[in-house]
């Protein structure tokens, strides 16, 4: 499996399980994937017309008619040029197709071979959404790829009504095809958006039910103001597994909020869930992907817009808000099993517990000076974390069990830039509160010109963990073992920002042990227009985040 073998069944089976039925094909070599795929499946009713302007049309007739999608399948180069009347005949009489065209391999666009012009995005004026795909499979994601695309083509067009566009590049054989069976098929489903009166959600229930062991995950910005009333109820009466992380601002108790630190105790991984309601947007924890992406079997609701499967596992996708479907699920007395419940909640209290214990007798470093702070904060800061290694401190600090806060990340793109503009900005939009900006040496230098701002928030403290670079690459696996690192990756700077401050009218704060951050802990509520520099060994830091894992997994 996966040796450069046609993705074509693949698709054509994932065509069949959402209910579509007619193809129009037009011959060409290019395609003939696509077209032995469709033609070879007893199931399609598949039509052939030479001329691919009439094909196009034939089949926004049969699709008009039916009010369901139609296939296309076209063979490479200026064939494919001629569906565009068509598809514009489609897309403005929202007229569901899936244009399937086939492509040259990308190398050999533009190099004077034959019906290699430049196919990707051709219709893109005229269609909901273009995809561009490789016609082979080589790798296991490969095959989630192509499961996940096609899936979200015929969604898309089912629900928002209007033609799609994919374009495959086969190489040559064309004329050989695997057995669809030696494939597991991802179908996708989407429940529409309904009012909850009068409407059941019972369909995305039924695969979890019987087990009870499901998860509830709230990713970045998932929260609404009614939600957590809910999910309390659910914990406190229906024994709910709520997963989350500190970017969901959740102000809940007795869930989980450290399951990077409970996963790394390994102790109850062969436990899994069963089932997982995903809200909200990104997951920082590498290992909580990690770990549900190996689950076998397992089957991801997706809550929200837009369709995505950070998790590979997909299964429905739920277009409504958190609130609905969090009041059908209490108001239906979904219960989760007892016993899974209650063992994912006693290893996330060993997990913080022994947090506490490596916390008590850790030196001067990252983590014991992101733990003074934060411990410093009041209950009704904002608190803004830079990428990289910040954010992951800040879902190492959940361990610490403090009064809720509002925490925010650039975690759209999860880049360094912009961190502390983006707190500025909010700073500004908000000046009721206090809002503190937690950010690396190297963040803070990349967007310094954040300090340029007109009219700086009085209401923003900007504190910069200077551990003289980008420390992270000595956290990861890969980067912190090879002998580039220092110079490479790391790239070291000696630099302080106390004339950086003076020249943007900022006041200036700096510390190198703990015993001098305990004392401007204390003057951290009453700082503001104030840049905060505090220095750690980098050497020191990275071994002080990697010795409390092990400290994890030999206390486990």
């Amino acid at each position: 499996m996966f040796h450069g073998e046609k993705n074509t069944p693949v698709l054509a089976a994932i065509c069949q399980a959402h209910g579509i039925e007619d193809v129009v094909v037009c011959p060409g070599s290019r395609s003939a994937p696509l077209t032995l795929a469709f033609v070879r499946n007893t199931y399609f009713q598949c039509r052939t017309v030479i001329d691919e302007r009439t094909a196009g049309y034939v089949a926004f007739g049969i699709a008009h008619q039916k009010k369901k999608p139609v296939i296309i399948v076209c063979t490479s180069g200026t064939a494919a040029l001629n569906l565009s009347p068509a598809i514009a005949e489609a897309y403005y009489q929202q007229v569901p197709l899936l244009v399937l065209t086939a492509d040259r391999p990308e190398a050999w666009i533009d190099q004077l071979d034959g019906q290699a012009i430049r196919q990707q995005r051709i219709y893109d004026a005229f269609v909901l959404r273009s995809w561009h795909l490789s016609g082979e499979l080589y790798h296991p994601d490969d095959l989630w790829h192509t499961q996940r695309i096609i899936n979200e083509a015929i969604l898309l067009s089912n629900s928002k009504h209007g033609p799609v566009h994919i374009n495959l590049a086969f190489r040559e054989p064309l004329y050989q095809l695997p057995d669809v069976n030696n494939y597991s098929l991802q179908v996708i489903q989407r429940i529409p958006n309904h009012p909850v009166e009068g409407f059941s959600y019972s369909k995305f229930t039924e695969s979890f039910q019987n087990t009870g062991k499901f998860w509830l995950i709230f990713a970045q910005d998932a929260y609404d103001a009614s939600l957590a009333p809910m999910l309390q109820q659910g914990i406190d009466k229906l024994n709910w597994v709520v997963v989350h992380e500190s970017l969901s601002n959740l102000p809940i108790t007795g869930s989980i909020k450290n399951i990077n630190e409970v996963l790394s105790l390994g102790e109850i991984s062969h436990a899994p869930p069963d089932t997982v309601i995903y809200f909200g947007k990104q997951i920082v924890s590498k290992k909580l992907k990690q770990y549900l992406r190996s689950i076998p079997h397992l089957q991801v609701l997706q809550v929200g817009e837009p369709m995505a499967d950070p998790l590979q596992h997909l299964h429905t996708c739920i277009n409504a808000l958190a609130h609905q479907v969090v009041h059908f699920l209490l108001e239906s007395e979904i219960e989760a099993n007892k016993g899974f419940c209650e063992n994912w909640v006693y290893a996330s209290r060993k997990a913080a517990k022994l947090f506490m214990q490596f916390l008590s007798n850790a030196p001067y470093s990252d983590f014991t000076a992101i733990a003074a702070i934060r411990r410093s904060l009041s209950e009704d800061t904002v608190v803004h974390w830079g990428n990289s290694t910040p954010i992951r401190y800040a879902q190492l600090m959940e361990n610490l069990n403090l009064p809720f806060q509002v925490h925010y990340c650039n975690r759209g793109t999860s880049g360094i830039d912009g961190s502390i503009s983006t707190s500025v900005g909010h700073a500004l939009a908000n000046s009721g509160r206090k809002h503190v900006c937690i950010v690396g040496d190297l963040s803070f230098q990349y967007d310094c010109n954040a300090l340029w701002v007109n009219d700086f928030p009085e209401n923003l403290l900007i504190i910069v963990i200077n551990n003289s670079g980008g420390n992270i690459f000595r956290l990861i696996d890969g980067s912190s073992q090879i002998p580039e690192l220092e110079n490479w990756f790391e790239t070291k700077r000696k630099h302080n920002f106390q004339n950086l401050s003076a020249h943007f009218g900022l006041s200036y704060r700096r510390c190198i042990t703990m015993t001098e951050l305990q004392l401007l802990c204390a003057e951290l509520p009453y700082l503001s227009r104030c840049v905060v520099e505090v220095i750690t060994d980098p050497l020191l830091s990275a071994q002080v985040f990697k010795e409390f894992y092990q400290y994890l997994r030999q206390n486990k």
